[in-house]
């Protein structure tokens, strides 16, 4: 049955690319480009539904690396959207809050998210577009269940060997 689907990877890769130029784009369509970069939508959809959440909420909401979330957050943060303050209860921690300004954006947040759903669902039926995600969703499941027994693991005690260089023969 694998043997059916060897493109899948790449095609998990070109989906990958192709939505980073699409967020791109409905972005610059929706005149966020100044503002809001691809990851930040996420970010931004999950403080309206929890504002002054801890960042480790974020990290396990939205599977995003600390790392990753970070520089996120940052241009956010410079940006003006966001606040970082302190958490009172844990002096380790920052809460995330939305300023003024990033509840300013809601509107043209909620304009742009509704044509990438048109966009997307385009040619799809509801019960497609439902089978999609669920789909995806298994998919996406599988390479984090991939990713945490990995990290689980213990590290291999035999290095994988390279292959020996070789000098080009003389002619």
């Amino acid at each position: 049955m694998l043997d059916d689907l060897p493109e899948l990877p790449f095609l998990v890769v070109r989906t990958t690319h192709a939505f980073r130029a699409f967020a791109d784009a409905t972005l610059a369509e929706a005149g966020l480009t100044d503002t809001i970069r691809p990851g930040m939508g996420a970010i931004y959809y999950t403080l309206l539904k929890a504002d002054g959440c801890p960042v480790k909420h974020l990290v396990e909401t939205l599977g995003i690396p600390n790392g990753t979330l970070t520089g996120l957050l940052d241009g956010m943060e410079k940006g003006g959207l966001i606040q970082r303050l302190p958490d009172p209860n844990d002096g380790r921690a920052w809460q995330v809050y939305l300023t003024p300004q990033g509840k300013s954006l809601r509107q043209r947040m909620q304009q742009r998210h509704e044509r990438v759903l048109e966009i997307l669902h385009d040619g799809l039926s509801p019960e497609e577009a439902l089978q999609l995600r669920t789909l995806l969703s298994r998919v996406l499941a599988n390479m984090d269940g991939y990713l945490e027994t990995a990290r689980s693991a213990p590290p291999d005690p035999k290095p994988a060997k390279k292959a020996a260089r070789r000098s080009p023969a003389p002619h």
